[in-house]
């Protein structure tokens, strides 16, 4: 299939059921106006790469040029269901293609309006349950997921259509490294054993290995379309940084020689003593999602939070300002008991940072969503401005989108705006849930050196949720590890 965008136009296609295509790119062009779109290619940070699977699948149409899948024009509506059998796509945010239903339901929705039959369905259901490593929580409500679990079940949705074609947008950034390979292994099953095409956008250099063919965007224009070994060789600084080498940094802002703070006091900000959490699923059903908690951070430290997906990481963090409150005296940060009655000083003291942007967001503009905290601690309008603008540089995110609305952004501008408001809301301890998720490895070195200037310079306690243990083990001060709802290493003293 070939799509065209703004002014320009471009043919380009996949012999279908025979490529597993991997696509990687980077924010090398931040002008908003006109991008090619091209299959399995990430355009530029700006925006489209949701926006190339939606052309791909016929949810919005080519400004110029067609996209033909399997001979079907896209912009013709007579053949828009003809087309959604044949190509599917697993979006960035697992919960905007969930509708809130127990999994098996969630699973059955899709061929069911694709009209096939109860027994077809039951198979379909049961065979993507197991393939995921979702059977055990068939009857459970998807609403109560955590992120990789949704995004497998995203994929389990997909699976039971049975596409010729599946477009996967960034699914990776929410899965943990055992879901990542296991996500990985099925695809490749699914297009060695079936004849899947697989196209996959991704800003993940990792992932480059995964595919049998790569395109590479640069302001506008494939300037690649090849095998890894001749992508290697006409991008040779790349390879590097695939390899997880050090690589200069492009970052506005001030970089500093160590992560390390040895000047931190040595004074608990954080105590957590025998905290369990249980949800009620039911009636007469409820799960242990906490099982009592003992940790204790002290204040200056960066601390990586770590564990596979479901085991408890965001609800635990998610005590810490009172999002989830449990009432009991178990929790006390900066000499503070978490309760109704503190919830206010709590959250002027905890900033976080959800794993999904739109959580968090309580203005419509950037610039109002931004400005939030600041007008409730009272500052000027010039200072607002001030703070607003500085923000937007250190970020590296353009001034005109300021003036957009919140949801005109891509997911990685989101993710970094989110990022903005709390720290201008200035808390002694800011919790990032998988922060690096949806950014390119440029902005992911951006973000390390602002983790810098928040530790060292600025002494904030940092607590991180991720999957991503390499891009922060240079600046933590120690890691964490949550299994089954329990902290096996890393919590109280530290050790």
């Amino acid at each position: 299939g070939g799509a065209g965008a703004g002014h320009t136009t471009h043919k380009s296609g996949m012999e279908s059921g025979t490529e597993f295509t991997a696509a990687v790119g980077e924010a090398m062009q931040r002008d908003p106006i006109g991008t090619l779109f091209t299959p399995a290619i990430p355009i530029p940070r700006i925006e489209g790469k949701t926006t190339l699977g939606k052309l791909l699948n016929g949810f919005i149409k080519p400004y110029l040029g067609d996209i033909f899948i399997q001979g079907y024009n896209t912009r013709e509506e007579a053949f828009f269901w003809d087309i959604q059998e044949i190509i599917a796509m697993v979006f960035q945010e697992p919960q905007n293609q969930l509708l809130g239903m127990p999994i098996e339901e969630e699973l059955a929705f899709g061929p069911s309006n694709l009209g096939r039959t109860q027994k077809k369905i039951k198979e379909l259901v049961e065979e993507s349950l197991k393939i995921t490593g979702l059977i055990d929580l068939q009857r459970e409500n998807s609403a109560i997921l955590s992120g990789g679990q949704a995004q497998k079940l995203a994929i389990a949705t997909i699976l039971t259509m049975e596409p010729k074609i599946i477009v996967l947008d960034e699914v990776s950034s929410m899965l943990d490294p055992f879901e990542k390979n296991e996500v990985f292994t099925l695809l490749k099953k699914l297009n060695k054993e079936k004849g899947t095409s697989i196209l996959n956008i991704t800003l993940d250099l990792d992932e480059i290995g995964q595919g049998n063919r790569i395109l590479w965007m640069e302001k506008g224009k494939i300037s690649f379309d090849g095998t890894k070994e001749n992508f290697f060789k006409k991008y040779p600084e790349l390879e590097s940084l695939s390899a997880g080498l050090e690589r200069k940094n492009t970052s506005s802002i001030k970089s500093f020689t160590s992560g390390k703070n040895p000047d931190y006091p040595e004074d608990e900000i954080i105590h957590i003593k025998n905290l369990s959490y249980v949800v009620s699923m039911g009636k007469h059903l409820k799960k242990e999602i906490l099982k009592n908690i003992c940790l204790c951070i002290k204040r200056g430290e960066l601390v990586l939070i770590l564990g596979k997906n479901g085991s408890g990481k965001t609800s635990l963090m998610q005590h810490l300002n009172g999002i989830i409150l449990n009432e009991g005296n178990l929790i006390t940060i900066a000499g503070v008991e978490v309760s109704k009655r503190t919830l206010n000083l709590i959250r002027k003291k905890v900033g976080y940072v959800f794993q999904n942007s739109e959580h968090q967001f309580v203005r419509e503009s950037v610039y109002d969503d931004l400005a939030f905290s600041l007008v409730l601690q009272g500052d000027s309008k010039e200072n607002i401005q001030v703070k607003v603008e500085e923000i937007m540089e250190t970020l590296q995110l353009r001034r005109s989108l300021l003036e957009k609305s919140i949801f005109e952004l891509s997911a990685g501008e989101k993710r970094k705006i989110a990022i903005a408001g709390v720290i201008l809301g200035n808390p002694e301890i800011i919790i990032f849930d998988e922060p690096t998720a949806g950014l390119d490895f440029y902005e992911r070195e951006n973000f390390k050196s602002i983790l810098k200037v928040l530790k060292v310079e600025l002494k904030k306690t940092i607590l991180i949720v991720s999957h991503h243990k390499e891009d922060f083990i240079e600046l933590m001060d120690r890691e964490i590890v949550i299994e089954d709802g329990k902290i096996v290493s890393g919590g109280e003293g530290g050790k």
